[in-house]
């Protein structure tokens, strides 16, 4: 998995919340907090990642109820993240 792929799914999570409704506020800060960061990361050379590997993870298990397409995609996520070392 590339970081193209990752953040392809970066966007498809987007396009699943938008289509969902309006998250909460709280929920998009959160979300705008990860997508930064994540871009961040993939631009890095040598990212300490893990930790953001575990919001994602958390994030996912915090969507399963209300939104569990958009945890799926933050479980993808987490596993293209694992598979590139991060």
């Amino acid at each position: 998995m590339t970081d193209t792929d990752i953040k392809a799914k970066i966007a498809r999570l987007r396009e699943q919340l938008e289509a969902a409704g309006s998250p909460d506020p709280e929920t998009v800060s959160l979300l705008q907090q990860l997508d930064a960061d994540l871009h961040r990361l993939l631009d890095q050379s040598d990212p300490d990642s893990h930790p953001l590997r575990e919001r994602v993870e958390t994030l996912a298990a915090d969507f399963d109820a209300q939104h569990p397409q958009a945890a799926a995609i933050l479980r993808e996520i987490a596993v293209a993240l694992a598979r590139v070392g991060i």
